[in-house]
């Protein structure tokens, strides 16, 4: 059966290139897809199989007969049309493309002659049928991974019985043996371990704690005491100012006294004379 080119694939890290070779093909009625890279190219074809492949040669990452020679190695790819086309149709390019296993080299920019011709060329190919070796090899890879999958199955739910039915001996067990591998000395050097590295610092800071607070607790009690005794000197120097100020007034207040009991006698006589 003939094969019916209606898609393509057009890889080219050109916008222009694909955009006019994707015009030509588009003219003559195949849909097309557009890569810019050549591994944007791998990606698609995992997924898509178009009818036919144009593949630039200059590529960014990868050229065109990288890619041809990775897309014609993949099993799945092996009967996809794929064409090279590049500004250079030199022999040595012309022998790449045979070596590769690809359809034809390409002109760009394509001439529509030639791009007919390989049109033509990819039609006339028998329809690409799956391989008989390619064919055994899936059934075998689903045999195998269809038994794998049985015995991982069966092996998961006979460990998890097995499991169930042994776990209190196989815990009993663990605690024995941990119980009896415990020596004498190492646990004693353990201990001493667990004091130095956290009973000994943690002292340590309590006892510094301690003895600040004990300092403080002195030195409060030092200053109440001074201030105790600042008060008793206060309160002394102030009843010898008062006496000595009372002291000193006394003298002037006893003479205005006498002189006043002399007048108040004068004035008595006086009036007693008056009288009398």
């Amino acid at each position: 059966m003939a094969r019916q080119v209606a898609t393509a694939l057009v890889v080219d890290d050109s916008r222009l290139a694909c955009a006019a070779l994707g015009k030509l093909l588009e003219q003559r009625g195949i849909a097309v897809a557009m890569a810019l890279s050549g591994s944007e190219a791998l990606e698609y074809l995992r997924g898509t199989r178009p009818d036919i492949v144009f593949l630039g040669d200059m590529l960014a990452e990868m050229d065109g007969f990288e890619v041809a020679r990775r897309v014609l190695a993949d099993p799945a790819c092996r009967q996809l049309p794929v064409v090279v086309y590049s500004s250079e149709a030199s022999a040595e390019n012309q022998a790449r493309v045979r070596r590769l296993g690809a359809v034809g080299l390409l002109g760009k920019p394509p001439d529509p002659a030639t791009l007919d011709a390989v049109l033509a060329k990819v039609a006339g190919r028998p329809a690409a049928a799956p391989a008989l070796a390619d064919l055994e090899r899936r059934l075998r890879q689903l045999a195998e991974e269809g038994a794998e999958r049985i015995a991982a199955d069966t092996a998961r739910r006979v460990g998890t019985a097995a499991a169930r039915a042994l776990l209190p001996e196989l815990m009993e067990e663990a605690r024995r043996v941990a119980i009896d591998s415990v020596d004498d000395a190492e646990l004693q050097r353990r201990l001493r371990g667990l004091i130095e590295q956290d009973a000994a610092p943690l002292l340590r800071r309590e006892l510094l704690t301690a003895a600040q607070q004990a300092a403080e607790a002195v030195l409060q009690a030092e200053l109440e005491n001074r201030a105790a005794a600042l008060d008793e000197r206060l309160l002394e120097s102030a009843r010898l100012f008062a006496a000595a100020e009372v002291s000193a007034m006394r003298g002037p207040l006893l003479g205005k006294a006498v002189a006043a009991g002399a007048a108040a006698g004068l004035l008595a006589g006086v009036a007693a004379g008056l009288l009398f």
